[in-house]
């Protein structure tokens, strides 16, 4: 983003709030970009954190400061997931679409809702919810690119017409290529990343049925999950593979089925909880699984479901989890 749009997006700040705001280059570091937006006379000072768009391991970099300022985030446009983890941080934020979180020890800024008025790019299609569910089941079975568009369709869960434009996007976007008439997708690893971030973000809440909290302690030793069609994700998933122990949180993706679903519930005496620490997902692919465990998730999805934490031990085992159980077995170095 250009010092000219970074301007035009504090411009409409300003609009809307009254704040004034200067721009300059830290005189020691020239790539550091120092703004100030002044209230009622007090001038208080960030450092720009400028991208065109953002993702959880984005985020990690908050954590380990090297900042002169507090740093305000600009970008085009903040969805509303990245903007709760954003404000939950307590990370300042702008956007070109008139969003913002700021606080200071003058004023508070909260500005939610809008959206961008110009349309996406036709590429971001690969990453919308149904293109995020097709790249799944094209990720985990190497070779399905080849296949029949109503056969790939079937495999995960689309419609035959979301292929033929996933399909188009990835080749335009150079992840699709065809040999001797061969579908063939390449430079997995860099989509596959993409498609994590993404999934976290985009696809994972949209398939959440939501949080609970048990009322049984020990429910998770007493719940035979397969028996109600439902696999474990994220902590668990991750500690029957890697050196990951006393989880925290439960990730459940069970089948979109009501009655399933319900006495799953029961057994596991679970109650709605916005704040618990048992999460339930459907699942939304239509083929099994080439995990290493029948009761969890593949490790594409586990590797999903984590890499919006923040927690560098974890992101370390994803690492492991990555090099171990994904790159050759789903055939990233091919």
């Amino acid at each position: 983003m250009e010092n000219s749009k970074i301007e035009i997006v504090l411009t409409k700040l300003e609009k809307l709030t009254g704040i004034q705001f200067n721009l300059t280059d830290n005189s020691l570091n020239h790539n550091e970009l120092i703004i100030t937006l002044i209230y009622n006379g007090i001038k208080t000072k960030f450092t720009g954190i400028i991208r065109k768009t953002a993702n959880f391991n984005f985020l990690n970099v908050f954590h380990t400061p090297n900042y002169n300022y507090p740093p305000l985030v600009i970008m085009d446009y903040i969805n509303d997931n990245l903007a709760v983890s954003l404000e939950k941080d307590q990370i300042n934020y702008l956007d070109a679409a008139g969003n913002a979180f700021i606080k200071t020890d003058s004023f508070f800024i909260q500005i939610k809702g809008n959206r961008p008025k110009s349309k996406p790019e036709k590429s971001i299609r690969l990453f919308q919810p149904s293109g995020l569910q097709l790249l799944f089941a094209l990720l985990s079975n190497p070779g399905l690119e080849r296949e029949s568009y109503r056969t790939i369709a079937s495999v995960a869960g689309v419609a035959n017409g979301t292929v033929t434009w996933i399909m188009n996007d990835l080749e335009t976007n150079k992840y699709l290529i065809v040999i001797n008439k061969k579908r063939k997708i390449v430079k997995k690893d860099e989509l596959f990343r993409k498609w994590a971030e993404q999934y976290a973000l985009i696809l994972r809440p949209k398939k959440s049925i939501g949080k609970f909290s048990s009322r049984k302690n020990d429910w998770q030793n007493s719940v035979n999950l397969e028996s109600f069609g439902a696999v474990w994700g994220g902590e668990v998933a991750a500690g029957k593979i890697s050196e990951l122990t006393n989880p925290e949180t439960f990730t459940i993706y069970v089948e979109n089925n009501i009655k399933k679903i319900n006495l799953l519930k029961t057994k596991a005496q679970l109650t709605e909880n916005p704040n618990g620490n048992i999460q339930l997902v459907n699942k939304f692919w239509n083929f099994e699984d080439l995990s290493l465990n029948k009761n969890i998730v593949n490790p594409l999805l586990i590797y999903g479901d984590l890499i919006s934490y923040r927690d560098s031990r974890i992101l370390e085992i994803l690492n492991n989890i990555y090099n171990r159980d994904i790159y050759e077995h789903f055939g990233f170095n091919k």
